[in-house]
């Protein structure tokens, strides 16, 4: 089996059997470079074959070289189910004790801009997905296989509401496995964030990502809003945008027009604004804000009455007031892109200064 599938430049998976047998590979490098130089490679489900020398010789081959170099670090090899393989290799799935709802994998590693796509789901003890920013960009969008527990890199966020050219977006603590989300970089000047996770006794469920209804993605999912939806990739897409696609492009909130390359984990937005965003021909960008999820609602105090608590504003009354805004800042003076924890001075377009404290 030596080179066999060698420089497969459009190989993407491949399934074996039940009667996969590498009975008769003896040698050491039997399964030598199997895989090498297939640059899409996914995954390889060897799963429904009860073959122990399979597990044996790709032991022997050295699985992170020789049997996959210079394929994508994300491809997965699912070993035969009758194989209690415990390896530290990543992406090196096994059946525990033989036991086909055990499938465990002891670290899952997802690639940045890379395609990912396999067919069972497995648990992991560590999992890892880490993407490269711009310094002076704040946000993004992704999508994962597994839940996804906001962490000292990134805040997670779900869509609220929107209204006049504002989308609201309000924290999140956990994030389930195939829902789209937002997040926003928790160290500003940060030039990477990581999605990691690290658990024990192979408590994170990677739930699969190819399937009957699916087939690779894109996965929908709800925003928060009934009028909203959300749509996940984990293969690249080249979608035809309409009307109602939206899409995050550095700090802006962008509307989709013609061709849209959507790499893997990211996400786009579908639905309606309040108002008519199509006025004006073309792509327009739209603010971002981003609002904590305390349980309890800001609080308000009035322009009149300086340091006194009026009343508790809902997000409707955010809404409004952000809607008739043209300029936040802090209690210093200094301008602001969007409500900040503390005392804002929020400036109207009628010349008001409307002061709001958000815990």
């Amino acid at each position: 089996m030596v080179n066999m599938f060698r420089e497969c430049s459009n190989l993407t998976s491949l399934t074996f059997g039940a009667n996969f047998s590498t009975e008769s590979a003896t040698s050491s490098n039997s399964l030598g470079y199997t895989f090498i130089d297939c640059p899409k490679l996914r995954y390889i489900d060897m799963y429904a074959s009860d073959d122990t020398d399979a597990v044996t010789s790709v032991n022997r081959s050295n699985y992170n070289y020789n049997f996959f170099s210079g394929t994508p670090r994300t491809a997965i090899i699912f070993l035969p189910h009758g194989s209690n393989y415990v390896t530290t290799s990543e992406n090196v799935v096994y059946s525990y004790g033989g036991n086909s709802n055990d499938l465990r994998c002891p670290t899952y590693y997802s690639e940045d801009k890379v395609d990912i796509e396999f067919p069972r789901s497995f648990k992991a003890n560590e999992v890892k997905y880490t993407r490269t920013m711009n310094a002076a960009t704040k946000y993004g969008t992704v999508v994962l296989p597994y839940a996804f527990t906001t962490n000292n890199s990134v805040q997670a966020y779900t869509l609220n509401d929107e209204n006049t050219e504002t989308m609201y977006f309000v924290e999140a603590e956990t994030i389930p496995a195939h829902t789209s989300f937002f997040y926003k970089k928790k160290t500003p000047t940060a030039t990477t964030v990581n999605f990691n996770n690290t658990g024990s006794n192979y408590n994170i469920t990677v739930n699969a990502t190819r399937d009957t209804s699916k087939d690779g993605g894109p996965y929908t999912g709800a925003s928060g809003m009934t009028s909203w939806g959300t749509r996940g990739y984990y293969v690249t897409e080249e979608i035809t945008a309409d009307d109602g696609t939206f899409y995050i492009s550095g700090d802006k909130f962008m509307m989709a027009t013609g061709t849209l390359k959507m790499n893997p984990h990211r996400v786009t937005f579908h639905g309606a604004w309040n108002y008519d965003p199509f006025a004006n021909s073309g792509s327009r960008s739209f603010n971002i804000m981003t609002l904590e999820n305390t349980g309890e609602t800001p609080t308000g105090i009035d322009d009149e009455l300086p340091g006194e608590i009026v009343k508790a504003l809902d997000a409707a009354d955010i809404r409004s007031i952000m809607g008739e805004a043209v300029a936040v800042y802090d209690a210093q003076g200094r301008l602001q892109g969007e409500l900040q924890k503390g005392l804002n001075m929020i400036r109207m377009k009628d010349g008001r200064v409307i002061k709001l404290f958000k815990k």
